[in-house]
């Protein structure tokens, strides 16, 4: 599992004036249904037969959409780093050393749809 650290100063990023995951985007949309049908066979005062049958179905569409970094469990990972580099590559200093900068930008997007159906019987007595 990989753990990143945690930007607690807004010194650094100052996240109450600017949302690096505003052009990100995630939905979820489910639609569920679920039959059940219970039948009594019969019903004496010694013995009893009962059936029960039963149907699910769920279908998930998930569409998302990630610009900048990717949403983990715990934060949107990837986004800030910080400029190490001292020098350019022509050798002058660099005038972004130390500062933070959007370190990747890549563009995921996915929309998987899922659609699962279950069936059950289950004869029961009493």
């Amino acid at each position: 599992m990989n753990h990143f650290p945690v930007l607690t100063s807004r010194s650094i990023y100052d996240w109450t004036r600017l949302n690096l995951a505003a052009p990100n985007y995630d939905d979820n949309k489910s639609e569920m249904a679920t039959v059940t049908f219970d039948q009594t066979l019969f019903s004496t005062a010694r013995q009893s037969a009962f059936v029960q049958l039963g149907w699910f179905r769920e279908t998930t569409e998930r569409q998302y959409r990630n610009l900048v970094g990717f949403a983990s469990g715990y934060s949107t990972v990837g986004m800030l780093q910080i400029d190490v580099n001292e020098r350019l590559l022509d050798g002058q200093p660099n005038p972004n050393f130390g500062r933070t900068m959007i370190g990747r930008i890549f563009w995921i997007q996915m929309g998987p749809s899922v659609t699962s159906s279950h069936c059950r019987g289950l004869p029961t007595s009493g």
